[in-house]
């Protein structure tokens, strides 16, 4: 058997394996219910960074304000990052519900241009007092039940940095937009599933929750200021290498943020490009072999259509043999990620869905350590 043959035949059984170990530790991923005797005893500090968010704040704020947490022991802080619209006057609405407002302008500029949203957090954490840091988006909602549930699980584990899923609000009528869906479904489920087998260490920024001593102890986001991205995944790995098996992903839908889709592919891709950018910082050797695997057997798929198009027709039995073997797998995970979340319904999208993911993860796969993106009217190389 030439060795090209071995070698399609290696990636696609690795990506397999590693598809249906995502799945195994997925479904025996306990899930977690909140203790009937739960007694909160932890300050917590809630901290929004926001920047041009006028339109989704109110939500977000109102949401925070009624969780069902004691007052006493919580605080909120929206951070204005420069915004340019009404930002700053609908967070001073909330101000007799104890909603503190901090403004980015109010302070120096910082020597590192790129890193803003890591200045807004780092400006709270400085001001706030809360023994438990938990952060989230400004066009997010957090359910009244989200931050009892993560404190239980805290005081519970004593876990040092705690992630839980976050998903995008019900899907509208548009293919593209129950296609991202679906996406994102996916991405929550290898988060819990490679925190269950200890393999990497995956987070989301609009919900997730650290000790602030944990990062003090890690100089917070020092090293790692330099990348725009990754106030999440990358202060993760700094924590989980401080304090070995100390972190925790929350398996609830208690626990579970909804937040707004991308508006449009543009967005969907600039979003994916400012995630992928901080892979080049990464140090956990598991999760960038675990992406290498993906990116490999994406291109060798790419490579067999590319073979039949040059005049090599026995590349068409490579491609059936992969795709068949990517759908079934993509198919069985997804499965079980979405009887979880409730969205069961999307799953008949699953054959544009592999199409789309096939597009991005190339393109994605190659641009997201090079190309500049824009962010929230920034643009970051």
């Amino acid at each position: 058997m030439p060795f090209f043959e071995i070698y399609l035949i290696f990636v696609a059984a690795l990506y397999a394996i590693m598809m249906l170990c995502y799945t195994i530790a997925w479904h025996f991923l306990k899930p977690w219910k909140k203790s009937d005797v739960f007694s909160a005893k932890t300050t917590v500090s809630i901290i929004v960074p926001a920047r041009n968010e006028a339109e989704n704040l109110d939500d977000c704020i109102i949401s925070l304000i009624n969780q069902d947490y004691p007052k006493e022991l919580l605080e909120i802080f929206v951070v204005d990052d420069h915004s340019e619209d009404e930002t700053s006057q609908i967070v001073l609405k909330y101000k007799q519900s104890g909603v503190v407002l901090i403004k980015m302008s109010d302070y120096p500029k910082s020597k590192n241009s790129t890193a803003f949203k890591k200045l807004a957090l780092s400006k709270a954490i400085e001001l706030s007092n809360g023994q438990l840091i938990y952060t989230t988006d400004a066009d997010c909602v957090i359910p009244s039940t989200t931050l009892s549930t993560i404190v239980d699980y805290y005081q519970e584990k004593n876990s040092k940095f705690i992630t839980a899923p976050v998903l995008f609000k019900s899907p509208h009528k548009s293919l593209f937009y129950k296609i991202l869906a679906l996406d994102f479904i996916g991405m929550m489920g290898v988060t819990g599933a490679v925190h269950h087998l200890n393999w990497a260490y995956m987070s989301n920024g609009a919900n997730l929750a650290y000790e602030r001593a944990a990062f003090i102890a890690v100089d917070g986001f020092k090293n790692i200021d330099h990348v725009a991205s990754g106030d999440d995944l990358l202060l993760m790995e700094k924590i989980a290498n401080k304090f070995p098996g100390q972190t925790g992903f929350v398996k609830s839908l208690d626990a579970t943020v909804i937040t707004n889709p991308p508006n449009g592919f543009k967005e969907f891709f600039n979003q994916r490009i400012r995630w992928t950018s901080k892979s080049k910082a990464y140090k956990d050797k598991k999760i960038i072999f675990q992406l290498l695997i993906s990116l490999l057997f994406h291109v060798n798929i790419f490579i067999s259509i590319v073979g039949i198009s040059l005049g090599y027709p026995q590349f068409a039995v490579w491609i059936c043999g992969q795709v068949i073997l990517k759908i079934l797998v993509d198919s069985l995970f997804l499965g079980v990620s979405a009887h979880f979340f409730m969205w069961k319904s999307l799953l008949w999208i699953i054959i544009p869905a592999e199409i789309f993911q096939f597009v991005y993860i190339l393109l994605i796969g190659f641009l997201g350590n090079f190309k500049s993106y824009e962010w929230k009217g920034r643009k970051v190389k």
